[in-house]
């Protein structure tokens, strides 16, 4: 399982081609490259809280 990438299912660009082929059509190799601009000393290293799931599961079915 480790070695399967999380696609999230409502995030179409998680799909691992998918984010290369926009990597590609912006001449980078990773997207680190495109928080490199953004200096050290403000990017967020805490880790955030998103909202939980859904109390009744998928509600799409994903």
């Amino acid at each position: 399982m480790a070695d399967k990438p999380f696609i999230h299912p409502y995030i179409p660009n998680s799909v691992p081609a998918t984010k290369q082929a926009m990597l590609d059509e912006l001449g980078l190799s990773s997207v680190e490259q495109i928080y490199a601009e953004i200096p050290e000393r403000l990017r967020c290293k805490a880790a955030l809280q998103g909202a939980s799931r859904h109390p009744a599961g998928d509600p799409l079915g994903t």
